[in-house]
């Protein structure tokens, strides 16, 4: 039986700027954990091994990578200051968004053993390009390790699926993946997902506007409920706007009055808030498009004519993976 040995952060940061080596030292010591996980395969016979991270989101409640848990017979979990070895069990996860997210069976034992910390989700579309933040997790078995870096690309698109991720020149080597990604203030703005290139110069991090919606649903029914405006996109973007290339048929935007060749300047969601926000390109639309539920409301403030209107229609049920030429 292989064995996985993946460490999870519990963290509970100020929600205002500290000093950086303080709040690692007064916060973080003592709140991270370690699991072990064998294969469920019974034809599994291997003996490797591997690293990941995580962190509690609420009481009982940890936040992981899918791909970190996948294919696990049995987890345990132990403090950093315990020795304790504490059955989790997996409650729900995705690999589309590589979200999961798991439970301790004996969760008041542990809370008073480790005493873990909490994590507050921050906003990730506040982040700007070059914004300072940082990661802690077991890069190589190394735990309770700290890095600390830069926001170098906001919403990177890659993968088949066309998934958005942040990009950080924090380092995120073999053993950071399900940990969260915190901003200054001590908030999570990511999930630690993926590296690029063997030196892991580059991370790749899953926002924390996508994963809070991934792990509510998770969490509420064990999936993730997924949408779409139902629109084709121009993606040779422009600055006056984003191109509707066409609008399907199903879509209450027909009825809006939506047509083709407008340009979407702003949308305004519930998941925006409830105000308009500015859309610089396709893939902050198509991102936005990615935390809609079935049957919400979204407005679209477009351009036509050298006009703004408004439309307003309901997002579509998305019963497959987005993909290149896939309506939004």
């Amino acid at each position: 039986m292989r064995i996985i040995i993946i460490s999870f952060i519990a963290l509970a940061l100020a929600a205002c700027k500290v000093d950086m080596p303080k709040m690692a030292a007064e916060k973080l010591s003592g709140t991270v954990l370690i699991i072990a996980t064998g294969s469920n395969d019974p034809n599994d016979k291997g003996d490797g091994g591997g690293i990941g991270t995580g962190f509690f989101i609420e009481d009982n409640l940890i936040v992981t990578n899918a791909h970190v848990i996948s294919g696990a017979g049995e987890i345990r979990v132990v403090g950093y200051k315990d020795t304790k070895p504490y059955v989790a069990k997996v409650i729900a996860s995705d690999a589309l968004a590589d979200l999961a997210i798991m439970k301790l069976e004996d969760w008041e034992d542990f809370k008073a053993h480790v005493r873990p910390e909490i994590l507050e989700w921050g906003d990730s579309r506040k982040l700007m390009v070059g914004d300072s933040v940082w990661s802690m997790g077991n890069p190589y078995g190394l735990d309770f390790t700290v890095a600390q870096g830069l926001i170098s690309h906001k919403l990177r698109l890659r993968g088949k699926n066309r998934s958005f991720f942040i990009q950080t020149t924090t380092q995120i080597m073999p053993g950071n993946s399900g940990g969260p990604l915190m901003d200054m203030d001590g908030e999570v703005i990511a999930v630690n997902s993926a590296i690029v290139g063997k030196e892991g110069f580059f991370g790749m991090a899953i926002p924390s506007a996508y994963a809070k919606k991934v792990v509510a649903d998770l969490k509420q029914q064990g999936k993730v409920a997924r949408a779409k405006m139902g629109l084709r996109l121009d993606e040779n973007d422009d600055q006056h706007g984003i191109k509707v290339a066409g609008i399907e048929r199903e879509s209450t935007g027909i009825t809006s009055g939506l047509l083709p060749n407008d340009k979407i300047f702003a949308v305004k969601t519930a998941k925006t808030g409830g105000m308009f926000i500015r859309i610089i390109d396709s893939e902050q639309l198509i991102s936005e498009a990615m935390m809609l539920n079935p049957g919400d409301r979204i407005e679209l403030d477009v351009i036509r004519d050298g006009s703004h209107r408004v439309f307003a229609f309901d997002a579509l049920p998305l019963n497959e993976p987005l993909a290149v030429g896939n309506p939004r």
